[in-house]
């Protein structure tokens, strides 16, 4: 590349990252639990030197040991719901390492002196999104494509959902992987890379979470084997080597180490068995593995051309088409999820278009023109769907930015309707409303909103000793107001029976529930008046 063309990529990536840092500061108070985790514990982390998080801790309680998300409304007659201290040494999940070997933290928490814990994760997640699009670029370049070629792919690339809709979800360190998975492959492929380079990389990635080291020494043995007459033997000896040892560290904190039961459930070979079973007697899990494919198998086409790393890029998406996260490894864009076999993805439909076009020559404006449309159509459909007839261009990625960031009507606060604006006077609002140092109980939506020298439990979690609850309303106007916010695997009505029955206890606890504060579009808040009764 000439200066003036550096000069123009430094520039685009500068503007790009300053409006992604802001988006995903912006979204960051609209997202959930991951969001509030990823700051609580770097906070915690800088100041007490653990890996620890109250935040974590009531997510954890509420889904793993309360296990409220299966429990039915006759079960919530009988359990108390007081203020954990999620601090105790007697918390099972008191050391989050426990749950995911992340070092990361340790290694940016000193940061949180110069900047808030919440401002380094945008700055950093916008980071990873930008630095894909310029190594894309770069690749595209040293591949000897002219400016006019390499940019469709590039577009392709940013309209996909895994990086238009992702940037607006949540902070997690899979979300880095992105950038350092790219370079990774561009490390391992480089010959004239030294070994330590890539070890540095490594040493890197194994701070971060363990399915990233996984996915890493999958690459590694993958890329060998498929081109072990290219490679000379000390290369194939030590990224072998590596790989082993990867996988071996991988086994030894996931079986030994760490107590997350993901790991037994997300994907085993009970669940790999007994795919085809699943996806005939499971229509939610086969709708989404259909949406998940129409989104993935179009680009992935790309990488005909360059079958090895199309291959590559297949077995990375394997756990995402045998597993189940409630759906999220498969339709939840915005979650970290497709972080790890997105980098793999791109590089093959970024190799395959270079040797695609090499092939046209001449007539080369065709796949580019193919590309370009393929972009348009990518970021003028609205993915976050669960079927494939539910797919729609009324929602696309273009008018939920210009929506969000334009318009401010006064509608149901978690809709994406809702502007800008209004969103962070609600989010002001709730603050406002709620002095710090209070105990809340909140649905983990509102967690990022509320963060900040309050202690907050996951609705209904600490109700019996909150101060405030923070809940969704129906009808204010009706006596009393109908509230909502359980949260529940068992369908809607189970789910409005708990609602109602959490109502009449809120009650019978003391809140204020015929006088709620409004703050804003259906989100209010109930105080506490007196002791339980």
């Amino acid at each position: 590349m000439k200066r003036w063309e550096k000069v123009v990529v430094v520039i685009f990536a500068a503007v790009l990252l300053v409006i992604l840092v802001f988006w995903s500061q912006l979204r960051w108070q609209r997202g959930q639990g991951d969001d509030a985790i990823q700051v609580d514990i770097t906070d915690n982390v800088a100041k007490y030197g653990e890996v620890v998080s109250p935040i974590s801790g009531t997510i954890l309680d509420y889904i793993m040991i309360q296990a409220f998300v299966v429990k039915k409304v006759e079960d919530f007659k009988n359990v108390s719901l007081p203020a954990t201290d999620y601090y105790s040494k007697d918390f099972i999940y008191r050391d989050i390492l426990k749950w995911h070997f992340i070092l990361f933290y340790f290694l940016i928490s000193f940061l949180t002196k110069i900047i808030s814990a919440d401002w380094l994760w945008s700055i950093m997640t916008a980071s990873s999104y930008v630095g894909l699009i310029v190594l894309v670029y770069w690749f595209l370049r040293k591949s000897k494509l002219s400016i006019v070629r390499s940019l469709p792919l590039c577009l392709l690339v940013m309209a996909h959902p895994v990086w238009n809709y992702s940037i607006r979800g949540q902070f997690y360190t899979d979300k880095l992987f992105l950038t350092l998975g790219f370079l990774l492959i561009l490390v391992v492929v480089n010959k004239k890379v030294k070994l330590w380079h890539q070890i540095v990389l490594l040493l890197l990635l194994l701070t971060m979470i363990e399915r990233i080291w996984m996915i890493t020494a999958i690459f590694l043995i993958g890329y060998t084997v498929l081109n072990w007459g290219s490679l000379d033997r000390k290369r194939r000896f030590w990224q072998l080597s590596l790989a082993i040892l990867l996988i071996c560290y991988f086994f030894y904190i996931t079986k030994i180490y760490i107590n997350n039961s993901y790991y037994s459930s997300f994907l085993n070979w009970d669940r790999i068995i007994g795919f085809y079973a699943t996806i005939r007697t499971n229509s939610v899990f086969f709708d989404n593995l259909l949406v998940f494919l129409f989104f993935n198998i179009p680009v992935l086409l790309l990488g005909i051309w360059s079958w090895k790393w199309m291959l590559i890029a297949m077995v990375m998406m394997l756990p995402n088409v045998f597993g189940s996260v409630g759906g999220a490894e498969k339709t939840g864009w915005s979650t970290h999820y497709h972080s790890m076999y997105f980098p793999f993805l791109v590089f093959a439909i970024s190799d395959g278009y270079v040797n695609l076009l090499k092939k046209l020559k001449s007539n080369w404006w065709v796949l580019s023109l193919i590309v370009v449309v393929g972009a348009i159509f990518y970021a003028a459909i609205y993915p976050y769907v669960d079927s494939l007839d539910k797919l729609t261009f009324k929602k696309s990625m273009l008018r939920n930015n210009i929506i969000f960031y334009a318009v401010n009507e006064l509608s149901d606060s978690r809709k994406e309707s809702s502007g800008l604006v209004q969103t962070l006077t609600i989010h002001q609002k709730l603050r406002d409303s709620i002095p710090e140092g209070s105990i809340v109980s909140a649905p983990e939506y509102l967690f990022p909103p509320l963060y900040g020298n309050r202690k907050i439990y996951y609705y209904p979690l600490g109700m019996d000793d909150a101060d405030y609850v923070v809940v969704w309303v129906r009808d204010i106007k009706s006596k009393p107001p109908k509230y909502y916010g359980i949260f529940s695997y068992l369908g809607v009505e189970e789910t409005k029976k708990i609602d109602d029955y959490l109502s009449l206890r809120m009650k019978d606890s003391g809140y204020d529930v015929d006088h709620p504060i409004l703050v804003g579009g259906d989100i209010v808040v109930i105080r506490r008046i007196s002791k339980i009764k």
